[in-house]
């Protein structure tokens, strides 16, 4: 072989090699967050948390959160309130979704701020006419960071 040729083979083996070096460095960086997930479960169907953290893109931290604590079981027509340990600052929301599978619109439900410890809650009364049975309940932190949400069982009764 001439040299040019053997240059040129050689360049392309190096620019190869270096491809796949960056590739490889994408992939960590895209793939594999930084963060946990991880699901929490005492495989009963009444107060059972997970906690599902996004992937963060930004250089601001993950927010994160999960469920402190939960009325239940509830009685139709009764107050629950929900309380929530989230990143300080995060804006917060609750989705309460009955067993029927119909979504509370009640006051009290509205997004919140957590605030400067963290801490967030709603209260909201749970409809007369709400299914009996396990709910379900998710509540989500957001940031610049990303999203972070946590879902818990709840029961209700007559």
């Amino acid at each position: 072989m001439n040299k040019t040729l053997k240059t040129i083979i050689a360049t392309f083996a190096i620019l190869g090699f270096l491809l796949l070096c960056v590739s490889i460095f994408y992939y960590f960086i895209i793939f594999v967050p930084g963060g946990e997930k991880s699901t929490v479960s005492d495989n009963s169907s009444v107060a059972s948390p997970s906690v599902s953290p996004t992937t963060n893109t930004s250089s601001s931290p993950k927010p994160r959160i999960s469920i402190t604590s939960i009325s239940s079981p509830i009685p139709q027509g009764s107050n629950a309130t929900v309380e929530a340990l989230a990143t300080a600052g995060a804006y917060c929301t609750i989705t309460v979704n009955y067993k029927s599978g119909t979504t509370s619109r009640a006051e009290g439900l509205d997004a919140k701020i957590a605030d400067s410890s963290g801490n967030v809650s709603w209260t909201w009364m749970i409809e007369t006419n709400a299914s009996t049975g396990s709910g379900t309940i998710i509540v989500t932190a957001s940031t610049s960071g990303g999203t972070a949400s946590s879902t818990m069982h709840f029961l209700v009764t007559y």
